[in-house]
């Protein structure tokens, strides 16, 4: 094959051919239309416009709605996302927003707009239930009430006056403790004196609002800043160094609370390898959460997880249930109503003592009891 340099020497619209010279050979003038169409045939390149023969009605009423399409289609979006977002701040507005969001959601399979919360839960089967335990046999109406929540907590739809549905896992109406028939608690049953809004201040300066009903729901928010930190922890891993707040000599339990009321701390690490014979080690508390593994390594790291940003108050709602046979103190259990708050093993014990609302918070092995005194608020907020 022989290379041959073609040059372009002429070119003009009005013509529509291109004359091309090149060194010992004879070309023919060549028309440009012809080199148009087959750009518009090869179909591997160029414009819609340059694949069309707008001379065709068709072809140009096809390329404006084409062009009305692609003009439209971000507009389009536009309005979905504002659409989107208008109707979640409404429903926030509606109703509690923040209970709708860290609460619980309860009564999986219904609607959205008929979804009660677990604090506003209604029981329209429980004197049914009770009176058919009453015809076989039961002694009074609190026996009656204790068979039907012998039961178990696997009601669908508590709710519902008509529906029977039943499932084989506990708490499957999205209340746990509230997947009955009858609710957590009849105020006839037990010395029930809690009704009501109470403020509790605990002996850490954390703050917290309680409020129950005469069902034995309970819901308590607490502000975000205050919520104990969850860890999780790695064996075989560790925390690079520096980046250090604290180096001491302590239990893990005690590193893990002093991590909690320290500014700042993400995680602390040890070497397991530095255990006395009084179970503590040499602990490091920092401020990142990287960690590398190194399989075989005695290093162990705990990590604790950020708290949910852009949100004040988290709000947790549950059923309480008697501690002991007085009926004078009851249990809320924290991390079965609300799992991405608070960590397994977290409940308040609670129960009024000289008109004050007692209650003694339990968390993880990593911390100590705290303990909160509170009053009652009067309906219109004040003490």
């Amino acid at each position: 094959k022989e290379s041959i340099l073609v040059s372009p020497i002429l070119h003009t619209e009005s013509v529509g051919k291109m004359q091309y010279m090149a060194p010992d050979l004879d070309c023919e003038a060549d028309d440009g239309r012809s080199h148009r169409k087959a750009a518009s045939t090869d179909g591997s390149y160029g414009s819609l416009q340059a694949k069309l023969d707008l001379s065709d009605p068709r072809a140009s009423r096809f390329l404006h709605v084409y062009t009305f399409f692609q003009q439209a289609v971000p507009y389009l979006i536009g309005l979905w996302f504002l659409w989107s977002a208008g109707h979640r701040v409404l429903g926030m507005l509606q109703g509690h927003p923040v209970s709708q969001m860290l609460a619980p959601s309860p009564a999986p399979g219904s609607s959205a707009l008929s979804r009660p919360h677990c604090a506003t839960y209604t029981y329209p089967q429980c004197e049914q239930a009770m009176h058919w335990y009453s015809l076989g046999g039961a002694r009074d109406r609190c026996e009656a009430f204790e068979r039907v929540k012998a039961e178990g907590d696997a009601f669908k739809y508590p709710y519902q006056k008509d529906s029977q549905d039943v499932c084989s896992e506990p708490g499957c109406c999205g209340c746990p403790g509230q997947c009955s028939k009858c609710p957590p608690m009849l105020p006839e049953c037990s010395s029930w004196r809690l009704d009501g809004v109470w403020r509790v201040a605990f002996t850490d300066g954390a703050e917290a609002t309680y409020r129950f009903d005469s069902h034995g729901h309970c819901e308590m928010t607490q502000p975000v800043s205050s919520l104990p930190l969850i860890w999780k922890s790695y064996d075989g891993a560790y925390v690079p160094q520096g980046n250090d707040l604290v180096a001491k000599w302590a239990t893990v339990q005690e590193a893990l609370a002093l991590c909690q009321s320290t500014a700042r701390c993400r995680s602390l690490v040890f070497d397991a390898n530095t255990q006395t014979p009084e179970g503590k080690y040499y602990i490091f508390l920092k401020t990142i959460v990287e960690i590398v593994f190194l399989p075989g390594a005695t290093w162990r790291s705990y990590i604790n997880e950020e708290r949910p940003k852009f949100i004040q108050n988290a709000a947790v709602a549950g059923p309480l249930t008697e501690v002991g046979k007085d009926g004078q103190t009851f249990r809320l259990d924290l991390h079965l109503a609300s799992p991405h708050l608070f960590p397994e093993g977290s409940a308040d014990l609670i129960n009024v003592r000289n008109g004050e609302l007692q209650v003694q918070r339990v968390m993880q092995v990593a911390y100590e009891r705290v303990n909160g005194t509170g009053y009652q608020l009067k309906s219109n907020g004040l003490p």
